[in-house]
């Protein structure tokens, strides 16, 4: 009788042991697949961060690629410094301009009548950014985009504006 009551007693010692190792290897793999969805979700964000200002420019300039929609220049086309990017279109026979740039440490955007008086903090702020420089070449449009931890993303748009839309 003595011999059955040890050896269930050793029985259960060994399924709580059993149990507990298990316990600790599930602890052990939800606490790896956490870090590692941590750090998935980190790289993803990082990842959005740095294509998210080029690729709300690279849209603003398909949905405005007409003839003589797109430009670049200065500021007021002047020699300030800022680079902008000029989107015109008419809306009821007024002439509009867009203006993208890097002002203080923010993408802006300004829409206004097309010569009407602006200053370059009018703009409404879009996201964070160190800086921005556009150029054009033979109807080509880069997009340098450097945001605020320093990361540079580029882009160029061949820009259909000019071409005959018939097949």
């Amino acid at each position: 009788m003595k011999n059955r009551t040890a050896k269930h007693s050793i029985d259960k010692v060994f399924v709580f042991l059993l149990f507990g190792l298990f316990a600790i290897l599930i602890v052990t793999v939800l606490l790896l697949g956490v870090n590692n969805y941590k750090s998935l979700l980190n790289r993803n964000n990082e990842s959005y961060n740095e294509r998210i200002a080029i690729n709300y420019i690279a849209e603003k300039v398909r949905h405005n690629d007409i003839a003589g929609g797109i430009s670049v220049g200065d500021f007021f086309q002047k020699e300030d410094g800022i680079s902008t990017l000029y989107m015109y279109q008419e809306i009821n026979k007024d002439s509009y301009v867009t203006r993208i740039y890097c002002y203080k440490g923010y993408i802006r955007e300004l829409f206004s009548l097309d010569g009407m008086e602006v200053r370059p903090e009018d703009g409404n702020t879009i996201m964070k950014a160190s800086d921005l420089r556009f150029s054009i070449h033979s109807r080509q449009l880069s997009i340098q985009c450097i945001d605020e931890d320093g990361t540079q993303s580029d882009l160029s748009l061949y820009l259909r504006s000019g071409e005959d839309d018939t097949p």
